[in-house]
């Protein structure tokens, strides 16, 4: 595989933006305003009791619980001569140094039981962190994310610099097969 060094990885930093990050957040706003639309409907109709204002409160706190989820899940990846990193809104919530990087594990995501959608790629840090947000310390990234191809070749161009092990999955709990690239 000819890869060619990309210059803006050794100058300066990279962002990739997930696709549908507006439409989550739209949802995740119009979740919370039905649900204070309908808790105020009932409070009107002097219905509400003690019961419902529990209710309310755990059901909006499940619904942000998973909206950060999956706003994680959907932040900004930064790649840089240093680092690769997510970060939300401007502020930075994971890095792993690339000469910190164990192995980068890449693994089909299907919707059903066969059709093949996209990669994911789970990365591990060698010294995991002391305080992590994911099991392992891991920073797990989808190629759902705008301008893929130069996120892939940058990618291997720090595989090829870092001798950074690759694992290639058929399925997420398959078997592992060493690569020498994405």
């Amino acid at each position: 595989m000819d890869i060619q060094k990309n210059t803006a990885a050794t100058n300066k930093s990279v962002v990739f933006k997930f696709k549908q990050l507006c439409l989550t957040i739209f949802w995740l706003c119009a979740m919370n305003v039905f649900l204070m639309y309908a808790y105020i409907r009932r409070i009107h109709q002097e219905k509400e009791t003690f019961g419902d204002t529990v209710a309310l409160v755990i059901i909006l706190t499940i619904v942000w619980l998973i909206g950060i989820l999956v706003l994680s899940a959907q932040s900004d990846v930064v790649i840089d001569k240093q680092k690769i990193s997510r970060r939300l809104f401007g502020l930075t919530w994971q890095r792993i140094r690339w000469d910190n990087i164990d192995r980068i594990v890449v693994f089909p995501i299907t919707k059903g039981t066969s059709y093949y959608v996209l990669r994911g790629f789970n990365i591990y840090p060698k010294i995991k962190p002391s305080i992590k947000l994911l099991p392992a310390g891991k920073m797990a990234i989808t190629e759902n994310i705008n301008d893929a191809s130069n996120f892939i070749n940058l990618l291997n161009n720090f595989i090829i610099e870092y001798k950074i092990r690759v694992e290639k999955k058929d399925s997420l709990h398959g078997e592992s097969t060493l690569v020498s690239h994405i």
